[in-house]
């Protein structure tokens, strides 16, 4: 399976919530995706408050479930060729955001968006 990482403003969210995890990329204070290996051999400072690593979709995806306990999946709608993604919260009903992804990845970077969206706002 190709490793698809984390847009920038997903990134964003998911410092914000606590993510603070070892990953292979981050994104420089101009959002440029770099490997946190050249980063860090080319400087003598951590990574900047604008700055955050970039995770992994599926990495991130098991980060949230492990912090909060909430599964982000995606299903393929068979009947409108397209995918669709779930957030299941622990002894809560399913939450189906319904958008016509094209593509898996958009749809769990599209529900961890909106999950990590509405705990930022829930504080």
């Amino acid at each position: 399976m190709e490793k698809k990482y984390c847009s920038y403003e997903l990134a964003q969210l998911a410092k914000a919530a606590g993510f603070d995890e070892e990953c292979k990329f981050f994104f420089d204070f101009l959002c440029k995706e770099i490997p946190i290996t050249t980063y860090l051999n080319n400087s003598n400072s951590e990574i900047g408050d604008e700055e955050c690593t970039a995770p992994e979709l599926t990495h991130l995806q098991q980060w949230v479930y492990e912090k909060f306990k909430v599964w982000v999946e995606t299903r393929f709608m068979s009947d409108f060729n397209s995918f669709i993604v779930d957030i299941r919260e622990k002894n809560k009903e399913c939450v189906p955001i319904i958008k016509d992804f094209d593509c898996p990845y958009k749809a769990l970077e599209s529900g961890l968006i909106e999950f990590l969206t509405t705990k930022k706002n829930a504080k």
